[in-house]
């Protein structure tokens, strides 16, 4: 997997953690360094444990993780770390880019699927919930020539 598609999918998993919460100014310095070590590092996965193990900065302005995880964030770390993962994988799982204008073809296994002859064209995205919208056009277009028209 390209590097920057790590990185890339780091930050959205940190953004959407921001997003969905709201942090104290402590807790967002806490954060910030988190996301930083793991951008610089591509740590997608176990990521306080490994900062706290690999960055003596870590462990000697916070001391333990469950001091932190106690008296910064009231018990609630582990829950936000796996939200963090979990948004982090999904971006890293995730379709690739798409753009205002583009058309799809919706392809079904399945020939016999009703709907095997969508076509999908983005109408809008909204890069905070990563989501788009589509517009879908059905059915198919046939023109008759004209009774002049040489066969």
């Amino acid at each position: 997997m390209p590097e920057n598609k790590i990185k890339d999918a780091i930050h959205s998993g940190f953004t959407q953690l921001n997003i969905n919460h709201s942090f104290s100014e402590k807790q967002r310095v806490f954060i910030g360094r988190l996301e930083s070590y793991a951008v610089k590092n591509n740590i997608t996965q176990d990521i306080i444990n490994s900062a706290f193990a690999n960055v003596p900065a870590f462990h000697a302005h916070y001391g333990k993780r469950e001091y932190v995880s106690r008296n910064l964030f009231a018990r609630r770390l582990g829950g936000l770390e796996r939200e963090l993962e979990a948004n982090i994988a999904e971006h890293l799982t995730a379709t690739p880019e798409l753009k205002v204008g583009d058309v799809y073809k919706f392809s079904s296994p399945d020939e016999s699927a009703p709907f095997e002859k969508l076509l999908y064209e983005v109408t809008d995205i909204n890069e905070y919930t990563n989501s788009a919208e589509f517009k879908i056009y059905t059915g198919i277009l046939t023109i008759n020539k004209p009774d002049s028209c040489p066969h």
